[in-house]
């Protein structure tokens, strides 16, 4: 006899049959198959590498084909800058005396420096040269850093010289030359006009970015959302950021005169791969082929895959289909690019290859799972029969007393004498 409790509810003196019992374990084996179905659901999903760009981004390869030429979904190499390392006193020195000149002799200066700095022809220096050194002399600091500066100077002078038998600048000079180069574009950066539409202060510092969008490294530079671009700036402004995202819209402009020399350029409208609905500018030199089809006018949902990498420069408004709106702007270049259409022609083969060879494990899998659950509820049931004859085989046979019970015919039996309880009945 089993007491009843919380695990067994059945009852001391009569054992129904349960017929919840059945209805649960139906209920389990929906779940089981529920939760297997999921499991499939998973591992189709884990192979598709969108699902973890967002929070990881896209893997960047380490070689690209020629932008103009057609791509095959790897970066180009870029040429890398030496690193400097500029002293806060070069800095100083540079600010003061970026700070004495107007913005038009600034535009000549960064152009200068800028070509010297990359090893390019300078052609003529600025005509400010006079001033900046008069400057210098005048300033009150150590006489080692005003001989370095002068010396310095005095190199990219001879720099435009033909006799010159080295124009590039020697290691000593390079931190002088950053220095200067980051005064100027610190004066630059702050004549964008941040959260409205392109203005001529805006230029000075568009066309430098553009200019040395080629060199930069897309080493060690963190993914970067649109969010934190548009919410945080200041923080980003100027910073060497990776975006990226599917193209929208793709325009070339003509560019208006700058001292670089750029003709054109390419506007991309990206739509970031991050979730958030809001698109990214990107502006760079030169698209790949593969690209190129996307128009101006284009609202692609699901355009090719590109990533950038560039310098923000500001928050672009621009008239959106719920009113005004604000994009994040990026100059810079496109470090990876999806493959060409003739490329991708064996795509969806592939797909479909390797999809079929997924069913046939899963089917396999199921056939394997259905022969195991056979075979065991069959050596179940052999092992059930086997200790039922086993018990039937050691339980002991009922003794004569009984033996001779089960001979006895039930209508021999005599009923009880009833008499006396009539004989009671009629005394009363």
């Amino acid at each position: 006899m089993r007491i009843p409790s919380q695990f067994n509810e059945e009852s001391l003196y009569r054992r129904g049959r349960r017929r919840d019992e059945s209805s649960q374990n139906y209920r389990r084996l929906a779940r089981l198959v529920i939760g297997l179905a999921l499991v499939i659901v998973v591992m189709r999903q884990s192979s598709r590498p969108e699902i973890y760009r967002t929070f990881f981004g896209p893997a960047v390869p380490t070689v690209a084909a020629d932008p103009g030429g057609g791509s095959t979904g790897e970066e180009t190499l870029a040429s890398k800058a030496i690193p400097v390392h500029v002293t806060p006193r070069d800095r100083n020195i540079a600010n003061r005396l970026v700070a004495a000149l107007v913005p038009s002799d600034q535009r000549q200066w960064v152009v200068s420096l800028s070509r010297w700095q990359a090893g390019r022809p300078v052609g003529s220096v600025p005509s400010t040269v006079e001033s900046v050194m008069d400057e210098l002399s005048e300033m009150e600091f150590a006489e080692v850093d005003r001989l370095g500066w002068q010396v310095m100077l005095e190199s990219f002078i001879n720099s435009t010289s033909i006799d010159a038998n080295d124009a590039t600048p020697t290691t000593l000079d390079r931190p002088r030359i950053a220095a200067f180069l980051a005064a100027l574009d610190d004066a630059a950066a702050s004549r964008v006009v941040d959260g409205s539409v392109w203005r001529s202060g805006d230029f000075d510092l568009f066309y430098r970015y553009l200019d040395q969008a080629e060199g930069l490294s897309a080493d060690g530079v963190a993914a970067t959302g649109v969010l934190p671009l548009l919410q945080q700036p200041d923080v980003f402004r100027n910073q060497t950021v990776r975006a990226y995202g599917t193209v929208a819209r793709l325009e070339q402009i003509a560019a208006r005169e700058n001292p670089y020399g750029i003709e054109s350029y390419w506007q991309l409208w990206l739509r970031p791969a991050d979730g958030a609905d809001r698109p990214i500018i990107a502006i760079v030199p030169e698209v790949p082929s593969s690209i190129q089809s996307i128009g101006p006018d284009a609202i692609a949902e699901d355009g090719p895959m590109v990533t950038v990498v560039g310098r923000f420069l500001k928050r672009l408004a621009y008239e959106s289909s719920i009113g005004a709106d604000l994009a994040p702007v990026v100059i810079g270049r496109l470090v990876w690019v999806p493959a060409a259409p003739e490329s991708m022609a064996s795509v969806p083969a592939t797909e479909a290859t390797e999809a079929g060879g997924f069913w046939l494990i899963i089917l396999g899998a199921c056939f394997v799972g259905f022969a195991l659950a056979a075979v065991t509820m069959w050596r179940t049931s052999v092992m059930a029969r086997r200790s039922r004859e086993l018990r039937m085989a050691h339980r002991a046979e009922p003794d004569e007393f009984l033996s001779d019970l089960r001979g006895v015919d039930a209508s021999t039996t005599r009923a009880p004498d009833d008499s006396r309880f009539d004989d009671l009945g009629d005394s009363q």
